[in-house]
């Protein structure tokens, strides 16, 4: 399955160098946050509005080292995938602008 985290291009560049992808998400919540492809449209006007540099990181869950978990934390019925743990580098397979691709609103 592939699930995308959204993640500013500042973010991103300051990982490059690291064994591990993560995100400020993991820090704050204990596991980085993710969308599928039909939810980024809506998490970007939600949660990164009016940002527009921000990338997309597709991750292939069979690549995945930390488990993953298909959830919604805040009592709807929306599910989200939560990696509960780093994001090894090689299950990072594609990122690109995400503005570029996922315009307009939800």
């Amino acid at each position: 399955m592939i699930i995308i985290h959204l993640i500013p291009r500042t973010e991103w560049e300051k990982i490059q160098d690291e064994q591990a992808l993560f995100s400020s998400s993991f820090i704050e919540y204990g596991f980085v946050h993710c969308c599928l492809a039909e939810q980024v449209r809506g998490v970007l006007n939600q949660w990164f509005a009016g940002q527009n540099d921000v990338i997309a990181v597709e991750i292939d869950t069979n690549l995945l080292t930390s488990p993953f978990v298909l959830e919604n934390l805040e009592g709807g019925s929306e599910l989200f995938p939560h990696i509960y743990g780093l994001v090894n580098k090689d299950a990072a397979v594609r990122w690109y602008p995400a503005n570029n691709i996922f315009k307009g609103d939800a």
